[in-house]
């Protein structure tokens, strides 16, 4: 008689831009296959996700239809991967488009896209663990950059502390600039401390860190780049040391949305989506040391908003903003290639994958 073990099935969050909220779906890491997709939150737009290094607690970013400010909301995670509200709080600016969370997981963190300006709150509370307080810092950025229609104001498209915990860096693709802030893990405070340049135009938009946290890698929406930063850890400066394409070739249309190092550090992904029309969506790796192009590999989803890479490293789950899909590729952890399946789900407007633990699991653990 022969033994069959089922494996364990691995939880996966999907954030979305519609009024449906949080999904919930089963990833098999044996054969890649998605099951029982259910909702686990009612919530307005939670198109960024992070999550406690506990996993007891989830966050989402919002936007209500006719309010001038979007906000943040926190839920309880149960044991059966249910969401519970716990509170929410204004994000201060309009366009809330990414929140992270400090290395403690003590204080949150959110960029406001089309409000120029990013915010922390403390989540301290003892007797309530994941009450998000009323905002500790707030900070409204000033300048343009060369691209007539994209960068005439400040747009913050993302937040992210270091893995030391002393500096938090935010992504400006209105400015072409990394906006550095001094941060008090103690208070939630952020001081300003300075900025780097990016590539004119190019339109900051993700940013990842190395392993060693020395590097910082910036995803450049509009010229479809990357650009390499080395980190002082003393100052939390950063010196530009190269820029470099994602795809060979440019094409007019083509623009990037996420950037994410594989948990080794060997390999960089880049997710470049067709705003024209569909079929030239691709996931670029890249080579993390020489930033040489290894593989553009088909999206499979029409304007792949985000990605995530499973705890195993075998799968790579794709959200297909305008497809309506979420879909599975294959991941050579030896190569970091990408290979297609016939996986995925339908889900209207995907626009985040969150695997409780991977990508927070690799940074708290440097």
């Amino acid at each position: 008689m022969t033994l069959h073990v089922l494996a364990e099935k691995t939880p996966v969050y999907l954030g979305t831009g519609s009024d449906q909220g949080i999904f919930l779906v089963h990833l098999d890491e044996e054969t890649g296959q998605l099951s029982d997709l259910k909702n686990v939150a009612t919530t307005n737009s939670p198109s960024s996700l992070t999550i406690s290094h506990d996993k007891k607690i989830l966050f989402a970013v919002g936007k209500n239809k006719g309010e001038k400010h979007g906000f943040v909301a926190s839920f309880v995670r149960k044991d059966d991967n249910s969401l519970t509200p716990i509170n929410k709080q204004s994000s201060m600016g309009v366009g809330p488009c990414h929140i992270s969370l400090d290395k403690g997981s003590n204080n949150l963190l959110v960029a406001n896209y089309s409000g120029g300006s990013v915010s922390s709150y403390s989540l301290q509370n003892e007797s309530k663990p994941g009450t998000i307080s009323e905002v500790t810092s707030h900070h409204k950025h000033v300048g343009s950059s060369i691209h007539p229609q994209r960068q005439t104001k400040p747009y913050a498209h993302s937040i992210y502390a270091s893995l030391d915990n002393k500096f938090v860096y935010v992504a400006d693709l209105g400015m072409d600039q990394v906006v550095i802030y001094k941060f008090d893990e103690k208070t939630g405070s952020l001081t300003p401390a300075g900025s780097a340049k990016t590539q004119a135009g190019g339109g900051a938009r993700h940013m990842d860190f190395s392993p060693a946290g020395d590097k910082l890698y910036v995803l450049n929406e509009l010229t479809v780049t990357v650009t390499q930063f080395a980190r002082d850890e003393e100052t939390g400066g950063l010196k530009l040391e190269e820029t470099m394409p994602v795809m060979a070739k440019f094409e007019e249309g083509i623009t990037c949305s996420e950037i994410q190092l594989s948990a080794d550090g060997k390999f960089i992904y880049a997710a470049c989506r067709d705003l024209k029309e569909k079929g030239r969506d691709t996931i670029s790796v890249l080579n993390a040391t020489t930033l040489e192009i290894i593989q553009e590999h088909p999206a499979g989803v029409w304007i792949p908003r985000h990605f995530g890479i499973s705890p195993t490293g075998k799968w790579m789950l794709i959200a297909g903003q305008r497809a309506d899909k979420v879909i599975v590729h294959k991941r050579d952890a030896a190569t970091g290639k990408l290979t297609k399946t016939d996986v995925s789900v339908n889900l209207k407007r995907p626009m985040w994958i969150l695997f409780p633990g991977a990508r927070e699991d690799k940074k708290k653990a440097q």
